[in-house]
């Protein structure tokens, strides 16, 4: 039987490189979407690549806000994975850069995916920022929270981020409610990403991504906002997307991938403990927005086992100081 094809929009990013890897690994023949030559490099350099490039093939949608951005990189696809979106940063106007571009990206692939009839399933990344997180109780993946208006005055850019995947989520929803396409639709609700990113090679690149929170922590740095109080290993947060492929899996759902929940502050002590002689500076602070999400239907359907905060630190920080190693630092 023929490999079943994907489209993974945001090829070069934390996630979606690791998505690209577990796809490859799983079999599939992957079509990866980047917007530069320079991140179609990186990518093909990678270690974990090398054997499969004959089933990788790299395409550049420079634009992905245009009309029909995704209409050529989409043809003959199987499957979509649509990771591509603004990430939390700061911004003199967030609907410009932040939350405008989540909505389009997201609507962008959906009209391609409703033009293409080979498209069987799309699984978009969004996040547990759509939840009601200032609740007490458990949070499952329909626990949805409010939806702010576009033009809402962010504080910080968390709010923003959190802001432009509850509308995107909103406003896809009503393009699915009412175009009624011949392919479903699965959510991966991710929390705070952790785990080595195989494409940053120097320091400089952990300074941005959620990578950063530990990486900052270490070297003294506090985090400008609150942080949810949960994280996932990349690792297991790709297999989740992949495996959602899967038409044994129902579709028209979403699925959170979180595990334990965490005090921000107490990665500061697994810090020393997992790298004692590093020579960190160590202080960062980072505050927490405590939270629990319900994530039993995700192992359920996936079979799941989280890995530890202990072994996503060991990632993050062993991989900095390798790369610090490297440049003589």
């Amino acid at each position: 039987m023929a490999s079943k094809s994907v489209l993974i929009t945001g090829a070069n990013g934390h996630l979606g490189f690791r998505v690209v890897v577990s796809a490859l690994e799983a079999g599939y023949k992957v079509r990866a979407v980047v917007r530069r030559a320079a991140a179609a490099a990186q990518i093909k350099a990678a270690k974990s690549i090398q054997s499969f490039l004959g089933n990788l093939e790299i395409v550049f949608v420079e634009d992905f806000l245009k009309d029909g951005a995704y209409d050529e990189a989409i043809k003959g696809m199987d499957y979509v994975l649509h990771i591509a979106s603004p990430i939390s940063r700061p911004s003199e106007d967030y609907v410009a850069d932040v939350i405008g571009p989540a909505v389009q990206g997201t609507l962008g692939i959906l009209h391609s995916a409703s033009k293409t009839p080979s498209v069987k399933r799309v699984v978009i990344t969004s996040s547990v920022a759509i939840l009601d997180v200032g609740r007490n109780t458990p949070l499952a993946a329909d626990d949805l929270g409010p939806v702010p208006p576009m033009d809402t005055k962010f504080p910080n850019p968390f709010a923003a981020y959190g802001a432009s995947k509850r509308i995107a989520f909103n406003e896809a929803t009503k393009y699915l409610n009412k175009a009624k396409p011949n392919f479903d639709v699965i959510n991966i609700l991710p929390a705070v990403l952790l785990g080595k990113n195989e494409l940053v090679t120097e320091t400089s690149g952990f300074m941005s991504g959620t990578n950063r929170y530990l990486v900052n922590m270490a070297l003294g740095n506090d985090a400008l906002t609150p942080l949810v109080g949960s994280v996932v290993f990349v690792n297991d947060c790709a297999d989740i997307h992949v495996k959602a492929l899967d038409p044994k899996v129902k579709g028209n759902g979403n699925f959170i991938t979180a595990g334990e929940s965490v005090i921000w502050s107490d990665f500061d002590k697994i810090i020393q403990k997992e790298f004692p002689n590093a020579g960190f500076k160590m202080g960062g602070k980072a505050d927490t927005t405590p939270v629990v999400f319900d994530t039993r239907e995700t192992e359920k359907e996936f079979g799941i086992k989280w890995v530890s905060i202990e072994e996503q630190v060991r990632s993050v920080i062993g991989h900095y100081l390798e790369v610090a190693r490297k440049e003589g630092n």
